[in-house]
């Protein structure tokens, strides 16, 4: 699964993945030090995002644009971990892939480099197809399973995320209905 051979530089990598050259995405994941890398990616490209389309909202009256942009690169971060994470798990369990969370971090953290283009009309459309295909050779190159079997586990993966969050907004809804009501009582005018 890992090794550590790196015989690509962190611009040849990240050509590597734009122009979807499947040897590097088998190398990132390969490498350990690429997950440092991969931060990297992940941590400029969610910061780019959030000031240049929408998450630093000074343009339009936000008073505190770097708590925005500050919660959106949290969120990436969080977002990345569990993506990464139940990738890895689909992968492994449901298509008999060879690949752990650590492998999968570092894949979909190179793919993240699609990001930058996400706000801007009609290239944005276009860079999130771009992203998907990258995510898909990533998941196949790290995980060693044919491209059926990738588009399978990030379908998977989409489908217990959306469980895993419904059930959570469920839980949370009921967690905060007592309040919701008691606050109801007490504020209604008689």
């Amino acid at each position: 699964m890992e090794s550590t051979r790196s015989s690509s530089s962190f611009t040849d990598r990240l050509i590597g993945i734009l122009t979807f050259k499947a040897p590097i995405y088998r190398e990132v994941a390969e490498d350990p030090a690429a997950t440092q890398q991969a931060l990297i990616v992940v941590v400029v490209s969610a910061i780019l995002s959030a000031l240049l389309y929408g998450g630093s909202t000074a343009a339009t009256g936000g008073r505190y644009p770097i708590f925005n942009a500050l919660g959106a690169l949290f969120g990436t971060l969080i977002g990345w971990a569990i993506g990464a994470w139940f990738l890895s798990f689909v992968a492994t369990k449901f298509f008999n892939g060879r690949t752990n969370f650590q492998e999968m971090l570092r894949v979909t953290g190179y793919v993240a480099v699609f990001d930058i283009l996400f706000g801007i009309p009609i290239i944005g459309f276009l860079a999130g197809i771009l992203h998907l295909v990258g995510i898909v050779i990533g998941i196949r190159e790290a995980a060693e399973i044919t491209t059926t079997q990738a588009v399978g586990v990030g379908i998977i993966t989409v489908v217990l995320l959306c469980v895993v969050l419904l059930v959570f907004a469920i839980l949370l809804g009921l967690c905060l209905a007592p309040f919701a009501i008691a606050g109801a009582m007490f504020s209604s005018n008689p």
